[in-house]
């Protein structure tokens, strides 16, 4: 079951979360993304037509989460939900039942992996970019 692998942060405690690692002062998630727009981006092309778990694996593909992570997407936006507190090996399950559990694509926009402990974050856009911030 889905819901055995993951616990919800309020969208407060995520932004604060973000804001304190990166230094930013960030209203949204969305500010947020606008802030990371400097430097270089890497593009997964036709993200549209791949799988959920595969654009995981491209979108980490140079350096893995690892631990406790904070992860918002879509989702992030409803009432009733904020971020996912997901350890890194439930990650892959999770994204995998994402479609099934919720009705939407994992990646449906933005979204955002925060590993606290080391200020590490994973920040895919909604037009299929996606870079790796060290803080």
């Amino acid at each position: 079951m889905i819901k055995s692998l993951y616990g919800l942060v309020s969208r407060d405690i995520m932004l604060a979360e973000l804001n304190c690692c990166s230094g930013f002062d960030a209203a949204s998630l969305v500010a947020f993304v606008a802030k990371c727009e400097m430097g270089t981006w890497s593009k997964v092309e036709d993200w549209e037509l791949l799988d959920d778990i595969d654009i995981l694996n491209i979108f980490t593909s140079g350096k893995k989460p690892d631990g406790e992570l904070y992860v918002a997407n879509e989702l992030f936006y409803k009432d009733g939900y904020g971020a996912f507190s997901i350890h890194h090996l439930n990650l892959p399950e999770f994204i995998l039942c994402h479609l099934s559990s919720f009705g939407q694509c994992f990646f449906n926009g933005d979204v955002i992996i925060l590993q606290r402990d080391k200020s590490i974050v994973w920040v895919f856009n909604h037009d299929g970019f996606y870079k790796v911030l060290y803080f």
